[in-house]
């Protein structure tokens, strides 16, 4: 396996395993605008070309007239420096660590990690924040539990959610996760992504589309050559990711009529350009286990957004309903479970091709059915919900090696 945290001690130089059995061999390729308009409406393709402003302009705007070898790092162990292109943003919910595990808080109680071989915050050890105004808030890990297997050497979904003795305080804001209903944005329109990593820099890579196929959300390396010039800024700013970058958080700055939010994406597990888990497909496995620990409060559900593309609780009147479609495989029984998240007033279930292979049950606004995903390929499916004010469609995959 070629995660971060043990690359050099297992000696490997190929792409990890859980690559090469989770994603294509190579990225599908990014659709020109016709072919956009030819699988969306127009409407939706003003909004990718929205996304890409909102998530790219602070950005832009910030790293104009900087010079990276001062303005990479973006704090230390006792303050924000000011040198950053990131100062003035919140980023209160990434713990403060260098070379040991930095997860994120999601809620006031609870932070998101790896799992990989125990590289995450254990019960009973500290995690430090820091507020805006440079004060140091310490908490005390009181559970974790894993997505997927509870062994941390098997690598199906490598996310540990790690439980607080005691909230934390308003001063430290919770990260919000991108939507589930949002994530083909990002990934369509090549976003520029922050990324934290072990040495406190604020580094810089892009979305890739193959982010909205799979549980694990891509990257690109930015282009050094690139005729633009916000790439070839962007190329200055980008690190590979070495032993000990593992929790490095990916995110996306969203900037709008509202202000200028932070969004987690993921979490780093790989090195060089750094895959992790996608935490928007994955959201719902993360909210039960926070329920799991028995934390229902309102003030424990996760935050999404941004709220222009998406609505929590869901949009009401004359609104036609969204949808996101997650596929996982049930290890090698050659089922697939399939689950379409819904927003809006929807009338039935959902129709899907190729169709389920059982029928739809519903909980609240997810319905879920299974597929067949026998045979070794890509396996790509697409659904439609209708309500009283028109339709929604999404789309969800994944490739079985």
């Amino acid at each position: 396996m070629r995660f971060v945290l043990f690359l050099a001690l297992m000696g490997a130089s190929a792409p990890s395993l859980a690559q090469k059995e989770l994603r294509p061999s190579s990225p599908p390729k990014m659709p020109d605008s016709k072919e956009i308009l030819k699988q969306r409406e127009p409407s939706a393709l003003y909004t990718d070309l929205v996304w890409l402003d909102r998530c790219s302009s602070e950005i832009n705007k910030r790293l104009k007239g900087k010079d990276p070898k001062t303005a990479k790092t973006f704090r230390n162990d006792k303050q924000y420096l000011t040198t950053a292109w990131t100062h003035g943003l919140n980023l209160t919910a990434v713990a403060m660590a260098q070379g040991t595990p930095r997860p994120v808080a999601i809620t006031p109680k609870h932070l998101v990690s790896t799992k990989h071989y125990g590289w995450h915050p254990w019960p009973g050890q500290t995690v430090n924040f820091l507020t805006s105004d440079n004060q140091i808030i310490s908490r005390t890990v009181d559970k974790v539990m894993y997505l997927g297997s509870a062994d941390n050497h098997v690598l199906d979904l490598d996310v540990a959610v790690a439980r607080l003795t005691e909230d934390l305080p308003s001063s430290i804001t919770p990260m919000k996760i991108i939507s589930p209903a949002a994530v083909t944005d990002v990934a369509q329109g090549g976003c520029p992504v922050l990324r934290i990593d072990q040495e406190n820099k604020a580094l810089l890579v892009k979305s890739s589309t193959q982010s909205k196929y799979s549980n694990w959300a891509y990257f690109q390396t930015p282009n050094p050559n690139a005729s633009t010039a916000t790439e070839f800024v962007y190329a200055k700013y980008y690190e590979s990711m070495v032993i000990g970058d593992s929790t490095s958080s990916s995110i996306i700055i969203y900037k709008d009529q509202f202000g200028i939010t932070p969004f987690l994406l993921s979490q780093v597990t790989s090195a060089g350009v750094g895959l992790g888990p996608n935490y928007s497909a994955l959201s719902i496995k993360i909210q039960e286990v926070i329920t799991g620990f028995g934390d229902t409060d309102l003030k424990y559900k996760i935050g999404f957004g941004p709220n222009e593309f998406t609505s929590n609780p869901p949009p009401s009147g004359n609104t036609a309903p969204r949808c996101n479609l997650i596929v996982d495989r049930n290890n090698s029984t050659g089922v697939c479970s399939v689950t379409v998240n819904v927003t809006g007033q929807v009338s039935g279930a959902p129709t899907m091709s190729p169709a389920p292979s059982s029928q739809w049950t519903r909980n609240a606004n997810s319905w879920a059915s299974t597929a067949n995903c026998k045979t070794k390929g890509s396996y790509n499916f697409n659904a439609t919900v209708s309500g009283p004010y028109g339709k929604g469609s999404c789309s969800g995959g994944l490739f079985v090696r």
